[in-house]
């Protein structure tokens, strides 16, 4: 049921700039107390993390953010951005029992602790945590954001070169939002909007949007490279439900509703290169609140807390502890989860080592692979190294070898087991798993003639096969061409 929005005065309201104005929605400068919260939130960016991503279309030396003005989005009560949304807040349900992969279906973001407090004032009143409602950040051109607040997030405009699927992106970071604004066109707006930053150091306007955005169930992933149809979960699951003859993504997997992706591999995590991004697929889970014009700034008494928004330890380790009693994880995952949770003080070592041995026996690994390591955290690495090798696939497979080529080099029989898993793989497993495997083979044959010979044996018999399949075949060629050009310039060498 909505609440009753009869109440919302209109003055201080500004019309909104956009290409299809409509009466009904309009734009409300925020009170200054507003403004303060909104502005304490951009200055918890990391100032060596902007200005860094490869994404950024607008590059200015800077490392700071700082919020010049807020509106409020004012929504008439019979708006069909607002009924459509209130909607589905008001049906939408989160099983706990359905929903508990991560130990529990509550999730945490940073604008929890920064933002949170001001859904009070709003029509909407305080965010549903029952449906993991949050506040996100969304930023873009200025026109595209004055068109979003007209018209909302529409499913034709969603992002679909995005590299975990087709939908609606995010974040909880100020500074991952900035990535992704531009100043195109800011004079017209500023002064439709009365904002005049003429005087700043950096007087070009940026424009991001506060959105209230319903997770409901939310699903974890870690962070990948490249674009992947095949995005894979940290439960080592794939992320998507594909059907029809062409094996297309028909949504997200039951019963999850959105994508967290994370720093690195640790569900509800706190650290790591990327920020986190959130994913959703329906525009009607994304209501825009806030628009936030800013600016950008040179500070070089800039201090950052990194700890001052993030989530809590305690929900890492609970989600990880989960992943590792799970019985639909795969090992792959839980070889992640037991190597991320021994980074947690909080986890003792008597609960590592059951955990480590109930790994090791379900990956049958051969005990002396294991012997000689005084810290269990050390196992703990090798364990997870050949847990990712050995169940894994694509560029994870190979990186799972490449994280235990340092383990391998002072343990023979390890080399020798690596060396011939990674030549199965080369031979049976799919195109990018084959190509990325074979790429690693190449650093455990350096300087070792005799294992090089082997390989190339082993690639010379299999062209030779005509069952194979011409892109294999064509993926060990490749390797040839390499190890040959590898000897003829040690030779070219000795003849010096």
């Amino acid at each position: 049921m909505l609440p009753d929005l009869s109440g919302l005065g209109s003055h201080d309201v500004a019309p909104v700039g956009a290409p299809h104005d409509a009466p009904n929605v309009e734009l409300r400068r925020s009170s200054d107390a507003r403004l303060h919260v909104v502005a304490q939130f951009l200055e918890q960016v990391a100032p060596d993390a902007v200005m860094k991503s490869r994404d950024q279309t607008e590059r200015t030396e800077y490392n700071a953010l700082e919020a010049v003005a807020v509106f409020d989005v004012v929504y008439d009560v019979n708006h069909p951005t607002l009924l459509s949304y209130a909607a589905r807040r008001s049906s939408m349900r989160v099983d706990d029992d359905g929903c508990n992969a991560y130990g529990t279906s509550s999730e945490c973001v940073r604008t929890d602790k920064a933002l949170a407090g001001l859904a009070a004032e709003e029509p909407l009143g305080p965010l549903a945590d029952g449906v993991n409602e949050k506040y996100l950040v969304h930023g873009t051109g200025v026109d595209a954001a004055m068109s979003i607040v007209h018209t909302n997030f529409q499913m034709q405009n969603a992002s679909r070169s995005g590299y975990y699927g087709t939908g609606f992106y995010l974040a909880e970071d100020a500074g991952k939002a900035d990535v992704y604004s531009k100043s195109d066109g800011y004079e017209s707006v500023n002064q439709t909007l009365g904002i005049d930053t003429s005087e700043q150091p950096l007087p070009k306007t940026y424009y991001m949007l506060i959105a209230r955005t319903l997770l409901g169930c939310a699903n974890h992933a870690a962070p990948q490279y490249g674009q992947r149809s095949d995005t894979i979960d940290l439960l080592g699951l794939p992320a998507y439900a594909h059907e029809g003859p062409g094996g297309e993504a028909s949504g997200l997997r039951p019963p999850y509703d959105s994508l967290i992706i994370e720093h690195k591999t640790t569900p509800r995590g706190t650290e790591g290169q990327k920020w986190r991004e959130f994913l959703v697929r329906e525009s009607n889970a994304i209501l825009p609140v806030m628009l936030v014009a800013y600016v950008r700034k040179r500070d070089p008494l800039r201090r950052y807390n990194p700890k001052l928004l993030a989530c809590d330890e305690a929900e890492a380790v609970k989600a990880l502890m989960a992943i590792m009693h799970s019985p639909s994880a795969t090992l792959f995952a839980r070889g992640n989860a037991l190597e991320n949770l021994s980074h947690y003080p909080s986890v003792d070592a008597a609960t590592l080592v059951a955990m480590l041995q109930h790994l090791v026996q379900a990956l049958s690994i051969p005990p002396e692979f294991l012997s000689g390591y005084q810290s269990p955290a050390d196992a703990i690495r090798l364990a997870s190294a050949l847990a990712t090798a050995l169940t894994s696939s694509g560029e994870d497979k190979a990186g799972g070898f490449r994280r235990l080529r340092p383990f391998a080099q002072t343990n023979p029989a390890l080399w020798s087991f690596a060396v011939e898993a990674m030549l199965r793989s080369v031979q049976e497993d799919d195109q990018t798993t084959a190509a990325s495997v074979a790429i690693q083979i190449r650093f455990y044959a350096t300087n070792d003639e005799a294992l090089e010979t082997h390989v190339v044996k082993c690639y010379v018999g299999l062209v030779k096969q005509e069952a194979v399949p011409t892109w294999r075949k064509e993926v060990v060629m490749r390797e040839i061409g390499h190890y040959r050009a590898q000897r003829l310039q040690r030779e070219a060498v000795v003849d010096m």
